[in-house]
């Protein structure tokens, strides 16, 4: 994929979230820049400082941290048109909770955070872009979060099926169970279990 199609990419998902001014809106996504990532790729390792946010044009990404016993927990996936940072890491430049990984070869367009900040000063516009994708990210996290505890292994894997249609066939089965918050044995009964109702 070429910059050119990243950034238009990027240019119609922004309008379609927040219209502004063409000239206003290429001014802010002339600053991102373009980067190709491996599959297996560290964007961000846990505990180092997150600088840059990130688009994703094409590929998938996770989220994910590391228990004291080594094993791995995955808070979130990243996919065409999704931002992904540590956002804490990001907003205040404290060492990252999470580390963020290419689950495909992936393009991305990232913005570092001074250039986002200087952006959001000189344009009204901006800021209140960045308040809608803020407002967005906090709502899918608290209501994942609320599922997590309320919901049954199968509801939220329908809600991942419905949701996130293709993601369950793109990722290993124990990175899918550790979103889910269940064990793989789990996940495992809960896909032989739809399987025999359809």
């Amino acid at each position: 994929m070429s910059a050119v199609e990243a950034i238009a990419q990027l240019e119609r998902y922004l309008m379609g979230l927040h219209p502004m001014p063409e000239e206003m809106l290429r001014q802010g996504t002339a600053l991102f820049r373009t980067l190709q990532l491996p599959k297996g790729a560290l964007l961000l390792r846990e505990g180092k400082i997150c600088r840059e946010l990130a688009f994703v044009h094409s590929g998938l990404l996770r989220a994910f941290s590391l228990r004291d016993d080594g094993q791995e927990l995955t808070s979130c996936f990243a996919m065409k048109n999704d931002f992904i940072c540590d956002y804490n890491s990001f907003v205040h430049q404290v060492p990252a909770s999470k580390s963020l990984q290419a689950l495909e070869d992936c393009c991305i367009l990232t913005i570092t955070r001074p250039q986002l900040q200087q952006l959001q000063e000189e344009h009204s516009a901006w800021r209140h872009l960045g308040k809608i994708l803020t407002d967005k990210e906090f709502t899918e996290k608290e209501k994942w979060a609320n599922r997590l505890r309320i919901s049954t292994a199968a509801e939220r894997y329908n809600d991942v099926l419905t949701e996130q249609p293709g993601l369950v066939n793109r990722v290993p089965v124990h990175q899918l169970a550790s979103y889910l918050g269940v064990t793989t044995r789990t996940l495992s009964r809960v896909r032989k279990a739809l399987s025999t109702t359809v």
